[in-house]
């Protein structure tokens, strides 16, 4: 069984392709905050910060077949 925390990106993004629901959990953990500190640096608004952010995670689940 991989190690999903400690995987590379390229290795997670393999994965994902996939439709791997562990890659996807590490992806999310890892980029989530800095993800979410960026978003809200620009809308000044949590709320939004947070509908951005999952947005951007749900587009990448259901965009998992377009990965290269």
């Amino acid at each position: 069984m991989p190690d999903y925390n400690r995987n590379e990106d390229h290795a997670l993004f393999i994965l994902l392709k996939k439709r791997d629901k562990e890659a996807f959990s590490a992806i999310y953990k890892k980029y989530h905050r800095y993800l979410y500190a960026l978003a809200f640096k620009y809308l000044k608004n949590f709320g939004m910060a947070e509908d951005v952010i999952q947005h951007v995670f749900v587009k990448l689940w259901e965009s998992t077949a377009d990965i290269q």
